[in-house]
């Protein structure tokens, strides 16, 4: 149920590196023994914005039963592929650039990356309050938080925290206690989110705000088995708005073989597009040569549908200058001396590689220096199969 999260010394310390600071499997099992459903025939849904490889969130999923809908984000490429195989939906992204609804998660899994970073105004600020501020609206009034922080965050790096805290867990209901592991100094609070009173502003829990500040008592060890009243996950309902605003490499791969109408709905953007741009017929056959003038012009990049099927069409072209200088170095010293005579020039007229006629300056100091320049059209083509699972159709 448990599988092992490492990936090796070296690639765990990188992780670490970029603020990512996994759930060891031991404190994962434990808070497992602290949790249970309200309504077992019920929907639950519970939420991890930061899912990292997904093994957390799925093993309380495991834990709580059947009916548990698993949701989350993750901006790294390899663990959101890592995710989207284990959970039931999950975006590709970055967790503060989320759109979605409040107020929809049973029970949100809070492990934020660990660090700071700095603003636009060049402020430092702690990851930790930032991801706080985008996702605690997340957890209904009445749903369970289970948030794994440093402690060093509340009592030495941001006090405030501690007052977010305070104000959001139900006084009384809330439990705080050391992670399995002790490598970064973790440790677990869980509670239950306040039913907020209108137009009342919560009181700070004291008791909870002053543990956090201060930490001098040793904190209890999370434990060993199921205890006799644990915290009631409650029934809770799927979000009405789930996304982010982009499309990665990472989601194309993941969605396409899956979900069957996403062909549908790029055809049909594709098929706005191409209607939505007024395309003028040739007057006469298109030949090999003008592919470069309709690429540059936008003619042939976008949507291209012909007898055969329906593609979408990439290109860039790049005008390439070639220089080609022949002569010895006693002509080319030679000619440095002579540089106050006008040099003697003819035009040449040839044809380049992509069959053009092409200018070519031949400057003549006693024939002993020839330079050559030689214009071509690189070309690039690329094209996808809309109809055929997007296979990409390679154009020489």
């Amino acid at each position: 149920m448990f599988t092992s999260l490492s990936s090796g010394p070296r690639q765990d310390h990188n992780k670490i590196s970029r603020g990512y600071y996994r759930t060891n499997d031991e404190t994962t099992e434990r808070v497992c023994h602290l949790l249970r459903p309200k309504n077992p025939d019920e929907k639950m849904v519970i939420f991890d914005p930061c899912s990292g490889e997904g093994i957390a969130l799925l093993a309380v999923k495991e834990h709580l039963g059947e009916r548990c809908t698993t949701y989350g984000i993750e901006l790294d490429g390899e663990r959101y592929v890592s995710s989207y195989n284990k959970l039931d939906k999950v975006l590709h992204g970055d967790s503060n650039y989320l759109v979605a609804s409040a107020a929809w998660a049973g029970l949100m899994w809070f492990n934020p990356p660990y660090g700071t970073a700095k603003n636009g105004n060049d402020k430092t600020f702690r990851l930790e309050r930032q991801f706080w501020g985008s996702h605690a609206s997340r957890v209904i009034p009445g749903g369970v938080l289970v948030a794994i922080l440093p402690d060093f965050l509340f009592y030495r790096e941001d006090a405030q925290m501690a007052d977010f805290f305070s104000r959001y867990l139900e006084p009384g209901t809330w439990s705080i206690y050391r992670a399995a592991e002790d490598q970064f100094k973790q440790i677990v609070i869980i509670g239950y989110r306040r039913h907020k009173t209108e137009n009342t502003v919560s009181e700070p829990d004291v008791k909870l705000r002053n543990l956090l500040l201060n930490q001098q008592d040793a904190l209890p060890d999370l434990p060993r088995k199921a205890v006799d009243h644990p915290y009631l996950v409650p029934t809770s309902k799927e979000p009405e708005t789930f996304r982010v605003n982009s499309v990665t490499k990472e989601t194309v791969a993941m969605v396409l073989p899956k979900d069957k109408t996403f062909m549908r709905e790029v055809e049909m953007v594709l098929q706005a597009e191409y209607s939505s741009h007024q395309r003028f017929s040739s007057v006469a056959p298109v030949r090999e040569g003008h592919i470069p003038v309709l690429v540059a012009a936008g003619g042939l990049d976008g949507f291209v549908q012909d007898d055969s099927g329906h593609y979408l069409v990439r290109g860039t072209v790049m005008t390439v200058l070639h220089v080609d200088t022949k002569g010895s170095l006693e002509a080319k010293k030679q000619a440095k001396e002579n540089a106050s005579q006008k040099p003697e020039t003819r035009v040449d007229t040839g044809k380049n590689l992509d069959g053009y006629p092409v200018q070519s300056t031949v400057s003549d100091h006693s024939s002993q220096i020839t330079t050559i320049t030689t214009r071509k059209h690189e070309t690039h083509i690329m094209a996808w199969d809309i109809r055929n699972h997007f296979d990409l159709i390679t154009i020489e």
